[in-house]
């Protein structure tokens, strides 16, 4: 995605606390700290990130920004408000639920236990409803939540 989109469009849907304007990268932190990167930056995917943005820097390596991995539910799927299964029935708030890291379509089926045609009628669903937005690469279709869709998303999800 990276190459095809660029740093400035891929950035904020790495993390909403994110962003990228001219040469500047930002990341919302409670510690401000301002870095040059002469020799690049790098970005991880983690596993084991699942709700934020980690930054590393030092004067001996490349400035690092840790970042949640696509398909981070290798084992399960998150759980899903009850009002989303009422309002779009539970395969669609599981999927929705799930995109909240981008995801491919066999991913998809796999973590909500349908077959891929099956999934691929329900992300058609929610991407004709402004949920969410598809990318292909090739004969593989990635699939992550708009602005709407994490909205939806937010507002359905018990407050802590």
């Amino acid at each position: 995605m990276l190459d095809r989109e660029g740093l400035r469009a891929v950035l904020p849907r790495l993390h909403p606390s994110a962003a990228c304007e001219g040469d500047t990268i930002t990341v919302e932190k409670t510690v401000d700290i301002d870095v040059d990167c002469p020799e690049g930056l790098i970005l991880i995917p983690s596993l084991f990130i699942t709700d934020r943005i980690q930054c590393t820097t030092s004067d001996h390596w490349t400035p690092a920004i840790y970042y949640p991995a696509a398909g981070r539910y290798l084992w399960t799927a998150p759980p899903t408000p009850k009002s989303l299964d009422r309002l779009l029935g539970t395969t669609r708030s599981r999927i929705l639920t799930a995109l909240t890291t981008p995801l491919r379509t066999t991913v998809v089926a796999r973590l909500v236990s349908v077959t891929p045609p099956t999934a691929s009628e329900h992300l058609a669903i929610l991407r004709d409803a402004g949920l969410i937005d598809s990318s292909r690469a090739g004969r593989a279709t990635t699939h992550e939540l708009t602005k709407a869709g994490r909205a939806l998303l937010d507002a359905a999800s018990p407050r802590p």
